[in-house]
């Protein structure tokens, strides 16, 4: 069995700063932080240290703005709830 170290709800400036260094995937809250703030936790933790995974993603036009700022993972209930738009 895989164990994998996630940080919830991670944000600019966390005090749980620290555990980066042995966390397999960052949490960030897409409604809580802003774009600036998303891009520079993603070119601070990005895909070489750890998988950065955008929470509470709503909408496909945030979807595709999370992605094009770096982000490669999203929650599955996001992708595999039904859309009439898409």
């Amino acid at each position: 069995m895989d164990i994998f170290i996630a940080l919830d709800d991670f944000g600019i400036n966390d005090p749980r700063e620290v555990l980066t260094d042995y966390a397999d995937i960052i949490k960030v809250d897409c409604m809580s932080s802003t774009p600036d703030e998303q891009k520079a936790m993603i070119k601070r933790y990005g895909p070489w240290k750890c998988r950065m995974l955008a929470e509470k993603v709503e909408t496909r036009e945030e979807f595709v703005a999370a992605k094009n700022l770096g982000f490669v993972y999203f929650p599955r209930v996001f992708l595999s709830s039904p859309r009439k738009s898409w």
